[in-house]
C-alpha cells in the first residue's frame, strides 16, 4: 500500500511500499547513500541524520557507521563500502552479521530532490521494504524530513502518523480546554462587575431616600414652627402678653433662617 504526504508551499511526497514490520528486523545497518547530482558531503550529512533518526526511534538495533568500519577489517571488504548494489549490500550485511541492511540513493532531477531507500533481507537477498522521499525546494528543508523517512524505512510509517494524529488531537483538546477556561474566567469577571454595579445602584438609591426623608422632616418642622409662632403672636395680642409676641417673632425669624 502506498502513502502520500503533501506539504505546501514546498511539495513533499513519501511513498512506502511492501511495509516491513519493525519487529521482523532483529538488527539493521545503513550504508552510505549514493550521491546523484548532489554534493557528496551533503548526502553524507543526510545519511548520518537518517541513521540518527532510526536510532532515536529505538525500535530497531542499528549498527553505527564507526562500528561498521571497525568490523570490516580487510581492504577488499572496505572497498564494498563504496558499492551501492544489492549484491555489495548483502555481502556487507553478512560481514556485519545483521538481519537487514539499508541501501539507497539521493539525487536531484531539475529542482526536485529524491531519496530512494530499500531494505534488504540479508538471508534471503530480497528487498522487503522500500521508501521514497520526493521534495521540491531547498536542500536544507530535507533535514526536517528525515524523521518520517526513518519511520518508513523500518516499516513504522503508520505508527508515526498515529502518533502525529494523537499529538494533534491532544493539542486541540488542550486548546479547547484553555478556551473554556478563558470563557469561564470572562463570565466570572462579568458576574463580578454586574454584582458591583448592583451594589452601587442600591447604595445610590438608599442615599437618595435618606436625603429625601431628611428634607421632608426639615420642611415639616419648619411648617410646624411657623404655625406655632403665629399662634403665640395672636395669643399675645389678645392677652396683652408682650413676651409671647416677642417669642412668636423670634420663631418666625428662625423659620426664615432655616
Amino acid at each position: 500500500m502506498s502513502h502520500i504526504f503533501i506539504l505546501k508551499p514546498a511539495v513533499f511526497a513519501v511513498l512506502l511500499c511492501t511495509a516491513l514490520p519493525a519487529q521482523q528486523i532483529t538488527s539493521l545497518a545503513l550504508l552510505d547513500f549514493d550521491a546523484r547530482g548532489i554534493a557528496a558531503h551533503e548526502v553524507a550529512t543526510l545519511t548520518d541524520l537518517l541513521r540518527m533518526e532510526i536510532v532515536n526511534i529505538g525500535a530497531v538495533p542499528l549498527v553505527e557507521r564507526g562500528d561498521m568500519m571497525t568490523a570490516i577489517t580487510t581492504e577488499q571488504d572496505r572497498q564494498l563500502m563504496g558499492c551501492t548494489s544489492d549484491e555489495c549490500a548483502i555481502k556487507i550485511g553478512n560481514i556485519l552479521g545483521v538481519s537487514h541492511i539499508v541501501a539507497g540513493s539521493m539525487g536531484k532531477v531539475g529542482s526536485t530532490y529524491m531519496i530512494l531507500a530499500r531494505v534488504i533481507d540479508v538471508e534471503t537477498s530480497q528487498v522487503v521494504n522500500t521508501a521514497k522521499l520526493q521534495y521540491s525546494g531547498s536542500i536544507e528543508a530535507l533535514l526536517t524530513r528525515m524523521t518520517p523517512l526513518a519511520y518508513d524505512v523500518i516499516g513504522m510509517g503508520e505508527e508515526l502518523k498515529r502518533r502525529e494524529r494523537e499529538e494533534r488531537e491532544a493539542a486541540e483538546l488542550a486548546r479547547r480546554q484553555e478556551e473554556q477556561r478563558r470563557r469561564a474566567e470572562e463570565e466570572r469577571l462579568a458576574r463580578q462587575r454586574r454584582e458591583e454595579e448592583r451594589r452601587r445602584e442600591e447604595q445610590t438609591r438608599a442615599t437618595t431616600q435618606t436625603k429625601s426623608s431628611s428634607s421632608g422632616s426639615d420642611q415639616s418642622c419648619v411648617a410646624a414652627m411657623g404655625y406655632g409662632a403665629c399662634a403665640l403672636i395672636t395669643l399675645g395680642a389678645l392677652t396683652g402678653d408682650g413676651k409671647m409676641i416677642v417669642l412668636g417673632i423670634l420663631m418666625i425669624l428662625a423659620v426664615d433662617f432655616l
